[in-house]
């Protein structure tokens, strides 16, 4: 009787034990398989974000081509929005351009603003040039003159500033961009900045030279090529939501 236990027990063990690797050995397997699983599917999903990226870039070169169709196509729409809105330009106060910018919460106004300046100065060779003409044509250089960039007060300077105004600033920063990736290049929010401030220092230094009386104000000094990257006031975030709400709203108008 004990040899039959003692050989019952063994038989036990062994089975208990074959069953053990045999569990051992599927468990085993089945990692194997888990991780060609992962393997593959890593692979899969490389190969479908570069095929996105891919395609995103064939969006975004179909839509530069649209913008600049659809510009030229509804020339005379976008036109007579702007001259609906706007029946004297450029205008002749600081307080003009303040309800120039307040305007421009109008999404339609916005969006017919920035084909209107896409198709205008389409021909522009530089994109300093196009922010010299997009500001020439609502702004007169006398008011330019009577401007500043920064929004607060500085010392004896009271002028009002343009750094705040978001609307007028996203118009400009959606058809320059346009302008920009026909050309290969990028303009991000720092140097969209800049490039309004540059173009009103220009307007007021052409102003004060054909007007007595005009001394140069602080702020109207050359820029310095490190400034044209940096972003002004700390204002860059807030006109980057202004700037991709505007161009979402661009890049889905239709008639």
């Amino acid at each position: 009787m004990f040899c039959f236990l003692v050989c019952l027990g063994k038989t036990f063990d062994q089975s208990m034990m074959f069953r053990l690797l045999n569990a051992i050995e599927r468990v085993t397997s089945l990692e194997n398989a888990i991780g060609t699983i992962e393997a593959n599917m890593s692979a899969t999903l490389a190969l479908i974000l570069e095929k996105l990226g891919a395609l995103d870039q064939k969006f975004e070169a179909i839509r530069k081509v649209e913008v600049y169709k659809m510009a030229e196509v509804d020339f005379d729409y976008h036109k007579s929005v702007i001259d609906t809105h706007f029946k004297e330009l450029p205008v002749k106060s600081t307080n003009a351009v303040e309800a120039i910018d307040f305007s421009l919460q109008d999404n339609t106004l916005a969006i017919s603003l920035v084909f209107f300046y896409v198709e205008k100065f389409k021909t522009v060779k530089t994109v300093n040039k196009l922010f010299y003409l997009m500001l020439d044509f609502l702004v007169s250089k006398e008011v330019s003159n009577k401007m500043q960039w920064k929004m607060m007060p500085r010392g004896k300077d009271s002028r009002p500033g343009m750094a705040g105004l978001f609307n007028l600033l996203a118009v400009f920063g959606v058809a320059a961009r346009t302008f920009a990736k026909k050309k290969g290049e990028q303009l991000n929010e720092g140097r969209i900045q800049q490039l309004v401030r540059d173009a009103r220092k220009t307007h007021a230094r052409e102003f004060r030279a054909t007007s007595r009386g005009n001394e140069q104000a602080a702020d109207d000094a050359p820029a310095t090529a490190a400034g044209a990257t940096q972003i002004q006031d700390n204002d860059g975030v807030t006109l980057k939501e202004y700037i991709d709400r505007l161009q979402a709203l661009v890049n889905g108008f239709s008639r």
